[in-house]
């Protein structure tokens, strides 16, 4: 592998941290720069790891102010959703390590949630995006199991945000009323 796989990992652990910094634009960048060499070496850890995390970049620069028109929001809401579902992919059958497929799949359903947000207007096309949102969030639960419990809590409020954020107070309730009594929790 040489040097270059830790300098990728290096730069997406980077990409995290500018991200966390709420400089995801930047984040972009560091997260490409790291799937490019995974990509040249062929690791699909890595390629799974930048993945999930150029996809959450992506999603962020949708809700930084003046950042993007409409159309490069949705867009960009398009490619972290192919992004992430190539991380779910290599988590799920070619690298196995159950917490970076429950990351991948709360980003999934991350990049569901807010195109649901974007698309208010379109009833129809919010409720295929609810209903996709919702099987992304539970099964990053599923899998989250005991092991990885925090994750499943992660999980499961995002998709009461999902809710909310679609004026489904009624759901949204029931998901956080659904924490207080699951063992998990």
């Amino acid at each position: 592998i040489g040097y270059r796989y830790p300098v990728a990992l290096s730069l997406n652990t980077l990409g995290l941290i500018e991200m966390r910094n709420g400089q995801p634009e930047r984040a972009r960048f560091r997260c490409e720069q790291a799937l490019g060499i995974f990509r040249d070496l062929n690791q699909p850890r890595g390629i799974g790891l930048a993945c999930t995390a150029l996809a959450e970049a992506l999603r962020r620069m949708t809700n930084v102010a003046d950042l993007l028109t409409d159309e490069q929001a949705l867009r960009n809401l398009e490619l972290a959703e192919v992004y992430t579902k190539e991380a779910v992919g290599i988590f799920s059958e070619q690298v196995r390590e159950p917490l970076r497929l429950v990351e991948a799949y709360i980003e999934l359903g991350c990049v569901y949630r807010e195109m649901a947000r974007r698309l208010k207007a379109d009833q129809a096309g919010v409720s295929e995006l609810v209903g996709k949102g919702k099987e992304a969030f539970e099964l990053a639960a599923e899998h989250a199991g005991v092991d990885v419990a925090y994750r499943g809590v992660d999980a499961l409020v995002n998709l009461a945000w999902m809710y909310y954020y679609v004026n489904n107070f009624k759901e949204a309730q029931q998901v956080i009323d659904s924490l207080k009594i699951d063992e998990r929790y």
